[in-house]
């Protein structure tokens, strides 16, 4: 499904990763998005399976919203999540406590 919604049309956005991030934002990767989930497990789970290029350090999950009204929407795997990619990216808002 490709909303393509505004940016203020979404929920809580997570992002999990062990990439050491140094300036606040999720950049694109070498498919050309980035990804955020609405579930901070599936986030953390992501982190922990997926090799980031670059400095690795701890898994981490960030509280993202996105950089522009880019933002393409899936259904997840588990009830109510859904997985958004923008090839544009998402700022973080903080880490996920």
């Amino acid at each position: 499904m490709n909303n393509n919604l505004s940016k203020q049309q979404f929920g809580p956005m997570y992002h999990g990763t062990k990439a050491v991030i140094k300036d606040h934002i999720i950049r694109p990767g070498t498919g050309g998005l980035a990804y955020a989930t609405s579930d901070p497990g599936s986030a953390e789970l992501f982190g922990k399976t997926k090799l980031p290029s670059g400095e690795v350090g701890e898994n981490k999950v960030y509280k993202v919203m996105p950089l522009s009204d880019d933002v393409s929407t899936a259904r997840g795997k588990f009830k109510d999540e859904t997985h958004y990619s923008s090839a544009t990216g998402f700022i973080i808002l903080g880490e996920n406590e």
